[in-house]
């Protein structure tokens, strides 16, 4: 997410206003205005009392940086719940490690290990094998 986000409580109406600019996620604008997206929308009362609790808890008082947090987390979520295999889009999410192709030389240096250790395992087979018919 780029940019800033501002919020207004009006007292009339008892809601939170929310302004926020969305990073574009498909790759790098070249123009500027293109770089964000703006959004805006009212938050409800329960909804301003969780945001300023977790402001309190997480960012030290600060309700811009919670909007933000709270904007990129409903946009994981979005992503997630939109994949084809959501448990998969969630797994992958938190464990990359497993998803990434991993590197040919450790393949070939795990085959070399695996070769040495059958090597050794006969040569321990060939040793009893010699003990029993002495």
């Amino acid at each position: 997410m780029l940019g800033r986000s501002v919020s207004f409580w009006k007292a009339d109406t008892k809601r939170l206003y929310v302004q926020a600019k969305l990073g574009n996620p498909g790759g790098r604008p070249r123009k500027l205005e293109q770089l964000t997206t703006p959004i805006s929308g009212r938050i409800r009362s329960e909804q301003d009392g969780w945001l300023r609790i977790t402001a309190e808890k997480r960012f030290e008082g600060e309700l811009s940086r919670t909007l933000r947090w709270a904007i990129d987390q409903a946009m994981v979520f979005q992503s997630v719940m939109t994949a084809s295999d959501p448990v998969q889009a969630l797994d992958e999410m938190l464990h990359p490690e497993r998803y990434e192709p991993g590197d040919p030389e450790e393949g070939i240096a795990e085959a070399e290990r695996e070769l040495e250790e059958w090597r050794r395992e006969q040569v321990v087979k060939r040793a009893q094998r010699k003990l029993r018919q002495s």
